[in-house]
């Protein structure tokens, strides 16, 4: 009998844990985080400021230069902390 209820009672207690886990991980909403500055690890000359703002008729302009034929990494510096969950950049 005692062993029921303390089965009984880890569970409500394990349910509630991950109802309260569950509900903390839900979004509010999305919020638009201003990117404050990029910085390209290699200069090829690409300019990517139109990512500065949400100007859909100035998108980031084809650069089809010897420099471009190659991988590198943007780092985008955001206004504030934040966990992104989807990110979308026009191009």
């Amino acid at each position: 009998m005692r062993k029921q209820i303390m089965i009984k009672l880890w569970l409500a207690l394990t349910t509630g844990c991950l109802l309260t886990w569950s509900a903390r991980a839900q979004t509010a909403g999305e919020e638009r985080v201003a990117i404050t500055s990029i910085s390209p690890s290699i200069d090829t000359g690409q300019d990517y400021s139109p990512w500065l703002n949400d100007d859909p008729s100035n998108l980031v302009q084809n650069g089809w230069m010897p420099a471009n034929f190659q991988y590198i990494d943007v780092t985008l510096k955001l206004a504030k902390p934040t966990a992104i969950s989807r990110l979308s950049l026009f191009d």
